[in-house]
């Protein structure tokens, strides 16, 4: 006769239970559980749910998979646990380097991340914020650009606004500037926070770069808009005021011999000049003579 001894009767294995007083068969823990082996086969309990970050997909198991790196999984239901698509991707903004994570990592401040499965360390995972951008914010996907006329400023960290500094006079910047860049010659910018410089205007010259206001041109010299230099005024020529975008022309019976000249002279006695614009006068020919100064 058969015994029903307790002898007879074999102990369900972990990852199964069985709380019938007589029983055929162990009933098996289900996907996203799995049998604790701290915890006899003789209750409900020996089945637990997989711990968050794990999962397992099978039937009357003793322990569960680990979700990879970059992914994350938390959830209080066995249906959330039982497959390995129950592993969530982390998040833009966030990384994570180990297996079995219930939560990412938040990228911090003055970093940012816009892609999703970070699976490696923050200094890879997360991007530093670009010279001319700072994030204040952790867990970015973007960091924030500094306004034109401003710059990033090395000395001050990304993960603040004051990042972004003010490019003083003279110098100019557009958006997310790692530096600003001064004026050319010829050009000023008279204000901080300038985004573009001003062209000296005729009359006027600005002979280094980073100027912050044109000077004017002296008497005797000239410029164009935009000169880094004033020119001389070329021979026959003069200019008496300062400023001035050109020359005037000495007139017949005068003359300006030198360049720079501020004022032209009359031809002297015995010497005329019938054209204007001249450097010199001409000695009167064998007959004629020029009793007056500044003779035609």
């Amino acid at each position: 006769a058969h015994d029903n001894s307790s002898e007879d009767c074999t102990v369900c294995p972990d990852g199964k239970y069985s709380t019938a007083a007589v029983a055929a068969s162990c009933t098996d823990c289900v996907v996203g559980q799995y049998g604790d082996a701290s915890v006899d086969t003789d209750v409900t309990t020996h089945c637990v749910l997989c711990p968050d970050g794990k999962y397992q997909a099978d039937a009357a198991q003793v322990d569960c998979d680990d979700c990879g790196g970059g992914k994350y999984l938390t959830s209080s239901s066995a249906s959330d646990h039982d497959a390995a698509g129950d592993c969530k991707d982390c998040e833009s903004g966030e990384y994570s380097t180990a297996a079995a994570t219930a939560a990412c990592t938040a990228c911090a401040a003055g970093k940012f991340r816009n892609s999703e499965a970070a699976d490696n360390a923050e200094g890879t995972a997360c991007t530093a914020c670009a010279d001319g951008e700072y994030q204040t914010e952790t867990g970015q996907t973007s960091c924030t650009l500094c306004l034109a006329g401003k710059y990033g400023k090395d000395a001050v960290a990304k993960s603040i606004a004051s990042h972004c500094d003010d490019c003083v006079a003279g110098k100019v910047s557009g958006t997310a500037a790692g530096a600003c860049t001064d004026c050319l010659k010829g050009t000023y910018a008279a204000n901080a926070t300038s985004t573009s410089c001003d062209t000296c205007a005729s009359g006027r010259h600005a002979t280094s770069t980073a100027s912050t206001s044109c000077e004017e041109c002296i008497p005797g010299k000239f410029s164009q808009a935009g000169a880094g230099e004033c020119s001389d005024c070329e021979a026959g020529r003069f200019q008496v005021s300062k400023g001035k975008g050109s020359c005037e022309t000495c007139s017949v019976g005068r003359f300006s011999a030198e360049e720079g000249s501020t004022a032209c002279t009359d031809c002297e006695p015995g010497r005329a000049q019938v054209a204007s614009g001249q450097a010199a006068c001409e000695p009167c020919s064998p007959g004629t003579f020029a009793a007056a100064p500044g003779s035609p």
